[in-house]
Order: structure tokens, then sequence, then C-alpha cells
């Protein structure tokens, strides 16, 4: 079902599509997506190879060897910020009963929140992604009354 919109809301939907496009499609975005691809070929440790650098291997009955150090490297470093999450927790300074139960209450939804949304799971993927191509992105919002955590591929940022 669709709801008619009017023509004041209309343009400004047609110009946030138009500015989005001409971001999207600008050559730095491109440039951006292109060097992500080879950041995550070099940690995949595909598609180091170039095609003529593959045919002389051929000629010569080489088999082309990759020894990837930079997937160890990052894995470790991811392994390291997964060791040392910590959970978050909220304090009352007052001194005051009503406040300490407070941030008892707080502690324990933001733990909720923690844990429902995968916070943990995905703000490993935005540092494993920060690692590999220099941009890690995520972002925790309400909607609707309800609070969600959003983690964005690379590939899906647009840089300004």
């Amino acid at each position: 079902m669709s709801f008619p919109i009017s023509k004041t809301r209309q343009d400004a939907l047609q110009k946030a599509q138009d500015y989005f496009r001409i971001a999207n499609l600008h050559p730095s975005s491109q440039e951006f997506r292109t060097k992500c691809m080879s950041d995550y070929g070099f940690y995949d440790g595909t598609e180091q190879w170039s095609t003529v650098d593959l045919q002389k291997l051929q000629q010569r009955l080489q088999s082309p060897i990759t020894v990837n150090i930079c997937k160890g490297y990052i894995d470790n470093l991811s392994g390291v910020e997964i060791q040392s999450r910590y959970r978050c927790a909220v304090r009352s300074h007052s001194y005051r009963d009503e406040d300490d139960r407070l941030a008892e209450a707080l502690t324990h939804q933001l733990f909720y929140i923690q844990e429902s949304e995968s916070i943990p799971y995905q703000g490993s993927l935005k540092f494993r992604d920060s690692l590999i191509c220099g941009i890690g992105w995520s972002h925790l919002a309400q909607d609707d009354g309800r609070i969600f955590y959003d983690y964005i591929h690379p590939f899906n940022v647009i840089p300004d």
C-alpha cells in the first residue's frame, strides 16, 4: 500500500535520491570500492597475481604460490579485540539507593541490547573491516521505540 506524499516531500525525496546517486557514482566512491576489493583480495589471498604473471608462470610450468601474512596478522589482531571486549555498565555517583537501582536497571538494559543486537560479533566485523580496508562503520539507533545496532559493510559506505 502506498500513500500519496505532498509535492514538497516528493521534491525532497528526489533531491536526496539525486545526491545519493551522484555520490554513489562519483569516481572517488568507485575508486574506494575498487581499493576495498583489492584489500579484501589481499586478506583472502585471492587475485594477487596479474594475468600476465600467471601466463608467464604457466609457460614455465610453475604454480603460483602466495604466502598470505596479511590474513594471519589481521586475524591475530581481531582475536586481541575479541579477548579485550568489555560489558557496558552504569554506575551512580550520588550514593543514593534509588540512583543505584536505576544504574543497575540501565546496566541490565544495556546488556540486553548488546546481546540481542549481537553487538560484540558485529563490532568484530567492523574492527576487521577497519584493519583490512581502513574503514569500519556501524551505528546504534532507535526506530519506533526499538533500539538496534546496524553494521555497515565498507562497500555500502559512501566516503565524503
